[in-house]
């Protein structure tokens, strides 16, 4: 499973925001997607990237565009973060677990990592053993969830997952592999920066097939084309996405309960709506747009 498998995901996603009451009832037995709908082959994907010969040149200066966001992004966030948490909901030592997509160095979730943990969350990262993380998605799933386990053995809590772009094929792969342990051990799954309803970005596209090691086309012949990918009982869940990124372009009308925020993807870690957005979620409370402009004014 890749970035592939979620351009596929188009017509089975729906989201939901979460509970003012009980994070923990939100996506209750939620299908996310049916392993039929991802692409069979390397060749069928390659041919979804481009729609044009001009894709290409044009997607490298978007991607270059997308990645300048982020990086003032983060420049802005090391020297000019005045981001209040004043009205912010309190962590209570809850475990949180960030895990991040294609850069795989911690200081990447380190924004993120720091204002969870001023908001009093007990906060670890899933590491990976490369700068830049290649599709192997079985060993990645298996780095978070022994992360997960390591967690939730030393505190006795559920543990928040926090997982930023391609961390999000973890999560699912877990949900569709290990739905027991996911429902024993996970309280809350923030996923960030999903690239669903979307033309992928054919630069980024290309990336992602000279990294990957084939197994997102290997799923259907595993599992068959009717198998359902859910998250599990008992397991919250929410969606932050970016409504202005050269990543994926989209059409974000049709997901209602989805937060969107205007940047670009990989600015998602780092931007003040997310970060309140999900100090709101993983504390259980839905967060209304004005409340989330005056918090982050």
């Amino acid at each position: 499973m890749g970035l592939d498998c979620l351009l596929s995901m188009v017509e089975r996603l729906r989201v939901t925001s979460p509970s003012e009451q009980d994070v923990s009832s939100n996506g209750d037995g939620q299908v996310l997607f049916k392993i039929g709908d991802l692409p069979r082959t390397r060749r069928h994907f390659l041919r979804s990237l481009f729609a044009s010969p001009l894709d290409l040149p044009f997607d490298l200066w978007g991607l270059g565009i997308d990645l300048q966001r982020g990086g003032l992004a983060f420049l802005r966030d090391r020297f000019d973060n005045h981001l209040s948490t004043e009205g912010i909901p309190r962590g209570h030592d809850q475990p949180t677990i960030l895990a991040t997509g294609l850069l795989g160095s911690k200081w990447s979730l380190e924004p993120m990592g720091n204002w969870l943990s001023g908001l009093d969350y007990d906060v670890y990262y899933a590491e990976y053993p490369y700068g830049v993380n290649r599709e192997e998605i079985k060993k990645r799933e298996q780095i978070l969830l022994k992360k997960t386990r390591e967690v939730f053995r030393a505190t006795g809590k559920r543990v928040n997952w926090w997982l930023w772009s391609k961390a999000t094929l973890e999560a699912l792969m877990a949900a569709l592999e290990h739905p027991q342990q996911v429902k024993k051990m996970v309280n809350h799954m923030d996923l960030v920066g999903i690239p669903v309803k979307c033309r992928l970005n054919s630069a980024v596209g290309l990336i992602y097939l000279a990294i990957s090691n084939g197994d997102d086309f290997r799923l259907r012949a595993k599992y068959g084309d009717e198998v359902e990918v859910r998250v599990p009982e008992g397991v919250g869940y929410t969606i932050i996405e970016s409504e202005n990124n050269e990543v994926c372009q989209f059409d974000n009308g049709k997901f209602q309960g989805t937060y969107f925020v205007n940047t670009g993807h990989s600015a998602l870690g780092v931007h003040p709506k997310v970060k309140i957005i999900t100090a709101f979620s993983l504390a259980g409370r839905e967060v209304s747009q004005e409340m989330i402009d005056r918090l982050a004014a």
